[in-house]
């Protein structure tokens, strides 16, 4: 991460967010502005901003093998069910392949399925049969903005061998060969609520990262445990964040997906498979300019969560991104 890129480009925004805190401040307290205004100071998340303004930070949050239909309208997912109603969801997205890694890596570089084809027996960022040497989201912020990578459970920074409840096959930041110079800085603990490295960056525009990657641990991105414990850590950590000063002055937005649908079956191309229910897969999209309740049926993927994440923040598309789907025009971001 270049330290003067990002301490100017915190400078010029400065000014920028002050004025945008004032005047959302203002509109909140307007005398006339009748049941409207009331919707919006009753959901903090989504429906505060009419016009979407320009984010400069977007925060991806990665859950773990569930298909759509185990996450949405259960009575497990009593948070993310009212998280869609106050904001919004894709309901017609997919992830590109089965196993983990190779969705990771899509997630964050757009890598094609032939791309992705020694990465889907899920190899160690060690044990790989080729390194992973594409250029990925995190490489494009450096200067303009920053990465992070916060992980649940990681025993030290940007650690490439998993233990206890961290895996790193989950962490694509740790794969990436061009970032291994830095990736120490940069890819750290989540750490608890009370001294979140996340939430504490996001306390300051001038810390918060362009770009931000949540990994849960095994048990809370609901690989290794139920859907309720991952709603209910979903619930802890969204509400957190929609809280952090740089959310409330409408500069970030938040997408939550699932890497994967069950039942898996390794090297298929779900990204053209909308039938198979392996391949379908939910995102909720968090950001002030939602409007609350918003579904899309349009067809998108985890490269459209790339290419999304690229076009909010101004980079260019990498690989399969370049075509995909964005979602800013079905969400109003």
């Amino acid at each position: 991460m270049s330290g003067t890129g990002l301490g100017t480009r915190r400078r010029f925004l400065s000014v920028g967010v002050s004025a945008v805190v004032v005047a959302s401040s203002l509109l909140l307290v307007a005398p006339d502005v009748g049941a409207r205004a009331s919707t919006r100071v009753a959901n903090p998340y989504c429906g505060v901003t009419a016009k979407a303004p320009q984010y400069h930070h977007v925060i991806v949050i990665a859950m773990e093998n569930h298909s759509y239909s185990s996450v949405v309208g259960t009575s497990s997912s009593v948070f993310v069910d009212s998280l869609i109603a106050k904001c919004a969801l894709a309901t017609n997205d997919h992830n590109v392949t089965h196993y983990s890694l190779p969705n990771y890596l899509a997630l964050t570089s757009g890598m094609t399925l032939a791309q992705l084809g020694p990465y889907v027996g899920d190899c160690s960022p060690t044990g790989c049969s080729r390194p992973v040497t594409a250029r990925s989201i995190f490489a494009e912020t450096v200067g303009h903005g920053g990465w992070r990578a916060y992980d649940e459970s990681m025993p030290v920074p940007c650690d490439r061998y998993g233990s206890g409840e961290y895996a790193p096959r989950h962490n694509p930041a740790v794969y990436y060969t061009a970032l291994h110079a830095g990736c120490p800085l940069y890819d750290i603990a989540l750490g608890p609520t009370s001294s979140s490295s996340l939430l504490r960056d996001f306390t300051h525009e001038a810390s918060a990262p362009a770009f931000a990657f949540v990994t849960p641990n095994l048990c809370h991105d609901t690989h290794d445990c139920s859907v309720a414990v991952g709603d209910a850590w979903l619930h802890t950590w969204v509400s957190a964040l929609v809280n952090t000063p740089v959310y409330r002055s409408h500069d970030v937005a938040i997408i939550v997906t699932w890497d994967e649908g069950e039942p898996s079956s390794g090297g298929e191309n779900c990204v053209a498979n909308l039938v198979d229910q392996s391949c379908h897969v939910a995102a909720i999209i968090v950001a002030p300019s939602v409007h609350p309740g918003t579904r899309s049926a349009l067809a998108f993927s985890h490269y459209s969560v790339l290419a999304t994440a690229e076009d909010l923040l101004h980079l260019p598309r990498l690989n399969a991104a370049v075509t995909a789907r964005s979602m800013v025009a079905a969400f109003n971001l």
